[in-house]
């Protein structure tokens, strides 16, 4: 059986277009570029795992079920108790607080979701007093993670002596995470060797 040549006068010039390699390789270059902003647009990173000094301080956003909802105005009680500011700054090295009146403080537990936070205020014998209520939201099925997690290990027993490790998170199905894992490890005689492993984590 003979090799099967085209002949490219003869054929459509969607099928010349596509069989010429120089414009399948742009073609290819232009799609990876294309999700690559795309992705990097649209696609939030994930929450700093480790941070050594707090971060900056910011207005909790309302909830836009909550945005458009009347307020009422009430007559305040007698009495209101507040945090001294001055010393909430000074225990929690938080100067950013400035000398707004600090009506209740309070720590959110780590949650990969969002977390809605309420002040709530009760009033009693005319004197009021505020706390905080928190309630972790429900994560959507799918979301977006762009995680990128990375590692050295030395080997003390095993064939092994050093190995690096980067792996790429870049969804979440459910409790699952989609994940590109590569591997790079080298012996004890200098040789290395590697893998690219694709997987899930959960």
């Amino acid at each position: 059986m003979g090799v099967r040549e085209i002949d490219y006068g003869r054929s459509p010039l969607w099928r010349r277009v596509f069989a010429n390699p120089v414009f399948t390789h742009l073609g290819l270059l232009a799609l990876v570029i294309a999700a690559a902003i795309i992705y990097i647009r649209y696609v939030h990173p994930a929450a700093t795992v480790y941070v050594t000094v707090p971060g900056s301080t910011q207005i909790v956003r309302v909830p836009k079920v909550i945005k458009d909802i009347t307020t009422i105005t009430v007559p305040g009680p007698k009495e209101i108790v507040l945090l001294p500011s001055s010393v909430v700054i000074e225990r929690m090295k938080w100067p950013e607080l400035g000398k707004d009146n600090v009506l209740a403080v309070g720590e959110v537990a780590p949650y990969r979701g969002k977390t809605s936070v309420a002040a709530v205020a009760s009033i009693s014998d005319n004197t009021m007093t505020t706390r905080l209520v928190s309630r972790r939201e429900a994560m959507p099925f799918f979301g977006w993670e762009r995680e990128l997690h990375g590692g050295l290990w030395y080997g003390f027993v095993g064939k092994n002596k050093i190995v690096v490790e980067v792996e790429f998170l870049p969804l979440r199905i459910g409790p699952v995470y989609p994940s590109i894992k590569g591997t790079l490890g080298m012996e004890d005689g200098g040789a290395g060797n590697g893998q690219l492993l694709v997987g899930v984590r959960f």
